[in-house]
């Protein structure tokens, strides 16, 4: 996700658009895994979410800014983990 929205912001739309598929990609390989089901939901929601903001018109009015935010608690969580 913060590769696509960088690459996106320097205008690179061939990598900014390969990094949203993997982004995609990695969402539906967690889907995958053994998750409860409000995990389950709030992940489907997100992708849903994020497929908008990023392909169609963003009707649910998310910004950048929401997503970095959104996405760097798993960073950050996973950095701590190390």
């Amino acid at each position: 996700v913060f590769r696509s929205l960088s690459w996106r912001e320097k205008g690179d739309k061939e990598y900014s658009l390969a990094a949203f598929y993997r982004s995609l990609e990695l969402i539906d390989i967690t889907l995958d895994c053994k998750l409860t089901k409000p995990e389950f939901k709030e992940l489907c929601k997100i992708r849903e979410f994020w497929i908008d903001y990023y392909l169609f018109n963003n009707q649910y009015n998310f910004t950048k800014e929401y997503w970095e935010s959104y996405f760097y608690q798993f960073s950050y969580a996973y950095a701590l983990s190390k």
